[in-house]
């Protein structure tokens, strides 16, 4: 009986830890181009609004796994499919970034397949490419070669991160004889504008609120990888009895737990470089 309640224990822990390293993404295609085929009388899949997609990556499988897609569209009901499957090539290995699945009962035909590509690792601005086919004969996942009917929609844009932020950390100073509230978020990311680094939010007294981008020593392929958990701030004085202040941001692998820290930089500057341009 030991033996077996000392299994159980280890299958539970095992089950654990893959919950919790399992991570979800939230990533949208807004306004993408696409081009639909018509092929039914009064069914009308043009100027798709967008197309959203709930991704999961873990560390045993950081191949990302498409849990939902949904395509929102102005003039036809919308359509939700869950669990795509990752696709392998000719030598049984994974075919990294294309994924395939079938939808029951859309609009008015039995199974319609759809078919995704998109790049690993995934990040804003990658591009994405999605195909909807008429299904004519069963066991499309098998030889899918055989068994697609005409084409209904082919759609393509730029993956925007969606992804929730959490606040890592904050910190209040005086600088100018003015309150300014720095708040961390956990993940950097990047903006419409291409600015990209670690994230804080800013409110200045008397100045408003903006955005700062911290350099990151790592590119936006992994941004998911890491997340921000201090803001550091060392002061500075200076001989009029004023004050600045350097910063930097220490942050963690997920996946090892091993921390460091972003290069010192000095806060002025960034704070400049942020309220340059009110809006």
């Amino acid at each position: 009986m030991k033996s077996l309640s000392t299994f159980f224990t280890i299958l539970l822990l095992t089950i654990t830890a893959n919950v919790v390293t399992a991570e979800t993404y939230t990533f949208e295609v807004p306004m993408p181009s696409s081009s639909p085929t018509p092929v039914y009388p009064g069914l009308d899949l043009s100027d798709l609004n967008k197309i959203s997609l709930i991704v999961e990556k873990s560390i045993e499988n950081p191949e990302p796994t498409i849990k939902r897609i949904t395509f929102d569209f102005p003039k036809a009901s919308n359509i939700t499919l869950y669990n795509l499957s990752s696709q392998s090539n000719q030598y049984g290995h994974s075919d990294s970034g294309v994924y395939k699945g079938i939808l029951k009962n859309a609009w008015v035909f039995r199974e319609v397949a759809v078919e995704v590509r998109m790049p690993t690792p995934l990040q804003s601005g990658s591009p994405v490419e999605v195909k909807l086919n008429v299904v004519e004969r069963n066991n499309y996942l098998n030889h899918p070669e055989d068994y697609l009917g005409p084409e209904l929609l082919n759609a393509n844009g730029p993956l925007v991160d969606k992804s929730a932020n959490k606040l890592a950390d904050r910190a209040s100073i005086v600088l100018d004889e003015k309150r300014l509230n720095l708040n961390l978020l956990q993940r950097a990311s990047t903006d419409d504008f291409g600015k990209s680094g670690f994230v804080i939010k800013t409110n200045w007294l008397g100045k408003g609120e903006r955005t700062i981008y911290v350099d990151t020593p790592f590119g936006h392929d992994a941004f998911h990888h890491f997340n921000a958990v201090e803001l550091i701030l060392e002061e500075i004085p200076l001989h009029d009895g004023m004050v600045e202040y350097d910063l930097q941001i220490r942050y963690e692998d997920k996946f090892s737990n091993s921390s460091q820290t972003t290069n010192i930089q000095p806060l002025r500057i960034l704070l400049e470089e942020a309220y340059r341009t009110p809006y």
